[in-house]
């Protein structure tokens, strides 16, 4: 059996290079509404930049709507506040709730050595590929164990044969990424495939 989230997030493209990204799906304004003002000592939230998650206390708070996001460092908050859309999206399947952090690879490289882990890139990987991308799942304020279910990105637009990439899974940030090629004219959408188990008939 295979589920499909809508196709909520757009990447809207010029005929050679990135111009912009839209969402079409609204910011999930609840995902850190439990750590604001002062948080907990204890509590965590995730960066929507790169998707780790840390305690609440030790990131930059950033108001936003009616939520406070906590990101990693002031530059990654900075990042969002310049162009929340193009970096975070989210979008809804029954309960859960696909969060998708969305970088170009160069982006993604320059954060990942802006964070001292430039050594954990494996650049050979990012050739042809234009975007890399990072989703998480939460249910309420839990995050379903989905590592059984396969997960994969699958990118659709006018002008170009549909792609799936599947997401593999980050034991260290509890997160699931990809590296994906888009182009093309017009608005590309990429939805999140959750492929279950298979099941004898």
């Amino acid at each position: 059996m295979t589920l499909r989230t809508a196709g909520a997030f757009a990447l809207v493209l010029g005929a050679t290079a990135l111009f912009s990204v839209a969402a079409t799906a609204q910011h999930d304004a609840d995902m850190h509404a439990s750590h604001a003002e002062e948080p907990d000592a204890n509590a965590t939230a995730r960066c929507p930049i790169d998707g780790m998650k840390m305690r609440a206390a030790g990131m930059t708070p950033f108001e936003h709507g009616d939520a406070t996001l906590y990101f990693c460092s002031q530059a990654q908050a900075d990042m969002f506040a310049a162009d929340p859309a193009r970096y975070y999206k989210t979008s809804t399947l029954g309960d859960m709730t696909l969060h998708m952090s969305v970088l170009t690879t160069d982006e993604y490289i320059a954060m990942m050595k802006s964070m001292g882990m430039g050594r954990m890139v494996d650049t050979a990987k990012f050739e042809g590929k234009t975007h890399h991308v990072t989703v998480w799942v939460t249910v309420g304020d839990t995050e379903p164990d989905l590592k059984s279910a396969g997960l994969a990105l699958r990118v659709v637009g006018p002008g170009v044969d549909a792609s799936t990439t599947g997401l593999r899974y980050n034991k260290m940030l509890k997160t699931y990424e990809a590296a994906i090629a888009a182009s093309g004219d017009g608005e590309q959408k990429v939805a999140v495939v959750i492929t279950t188990p298979p099941v004898s008939l």
